[in-house]
């Protein structure tokens, strides 16, 4: 955990989940910079998975939602993509299209 504190190493999201469980808090109260709405990254940290995991069980490629989560996309992604993700991620349809717009925002898109 020093490590954590110093900044020279970072928890897995499997550990965030089981340390904010463990505490009774969510997971957006561990991070720094989770004030505001949920984004892409949020609400799969609070899923319990890496990205790769998550591209993996939606069945994305894992660039196509490294990029997503980096908000770095011009236009929406249909409903048939996004719907295997929102399973994954355990939230509806409009959470998750709400989660890619604040991606998008804070990237400064």
């Amino acid at each position: 955990m020093s490590r954590w504190e110093l900044g020279t190493s970072t928890p897995t999201p499997a550990i965030l989940s089981k340390l904010a469980k463990v505490l009774g808090v969510r997971i957006a109260d561990l991070l720094v910079d989770a004030d505001g709405p949920a984004d892409l990254r949020l609400l799969r940290l609070e899923a319990g998975y890496g990205s790769r995991e998550t591209a993996r069980r939606a069945h994305l490629a894992a660039a196509t939602y490294i990029r997503w989560e980096a908000g770095a996309f011009s236009r929406m992604p249909a409903d048939a993509e996004l719907t295997p993700l929102a399973r994954v991620l355990d939230v509806r349809l409009k959470v998750l299209r709400d989660a890619l717009e604040e991606s998008r925002r804070r990237r400064g898109v």
